[in-house]
């Protein structure tokens, strides 16, 4: 990782203020994604920065216009002429380790970058509130999935229905950033097993296993 100065430097970041980083729920989630923009506008009032993670194969719906002055958007990876097609590079690796390493709490959809930060043991707030009244239908349906239902049981992550709730959450995980890191911890046995950088190599050991006459 690059150092906490040098990093918001390149990124035009307030040294001064903490780091928030929204992910955004993205468009494929939902008929008509009006969400992200409100989200960015509320977490721009808090003061402090917000970076947008942007996800390289999805489209998001964010405003056209300058964005507010402590809100920076990255655009990650590069996305091709077919339709979800999209390919990370390095570069953009190594942002999101910055990015994680040196935010104060994730804002997120139900993707998975929240056990990105968990591996991190970053605060996490999920958001399911709306700029206007909708049916389930018209929501994030993916909350109700089974897999985010592993992340919203662990305990690691919190679950926002309202602005009121997100802007509490915020302030008591600035003010204790330990808060429900047994949760986070779960999230990492569950989810990733082992973080020992092995995992392609146990991979390929029950490949090989798996084969009768070897590879």
């Amino acid at each position: 990782t690059d150092s906490r100065e040098a990093f918001f430097r390149s990124m035009g970041l307030d040294p001064h203020r903490r780091l928030i980083v929204y992910v955004p729920v993205a468009d494929y989630r939902v008929r008509e994604n009006d969400i992200d923009r409100f989200m960015v506008g509320i977490l721009a009032r808090t003061g402090e920065n917000i970076l947008v993670r942007m996800p390289p194969a999805a489209t998001v719906a964010l405003d056209d216009g300058p964005a507010a002055p402590n809100v920076r958007v990255d655009n990650a990876g590069v996305r091709f002429r077919v339709k979800g097609e999209s390919e990370i590079g390095k570069a953009d690796d190594d942002r999101l380790i910055n990015e994680l390493s040196y935010c104060d709490v994730v804002v997120s959809g139900p993707g998975t970058l929240n056990i990105d930060a968990a591996v991190l043991d970053k605060p996490l707030i999920l958001v399911d509130f709306y700029p206007s009244p909708r049916s389930f239908w018209e929501g994030i349906k993916e909350y109700r999935f089974v897999h985010i239902g592993y992340i919203l049981r662990s305990g690691g992550a919190r679950l926002v229905r309202s602005e009121a709730e997100l802007f509490d959450e915020i302030a008591r995980y600035l003010a204790d950033p330990s808060r429900d890191a047994h949760g986070r911890a779960r999230i990492r046995e569950e989810q990733c097993y082992r973080l020992d950088g092995r995992s392609t190599e146990r991979a390929l050991t029950f490949i090989r296993e798996s084969m009768p006459h070897g590879i």
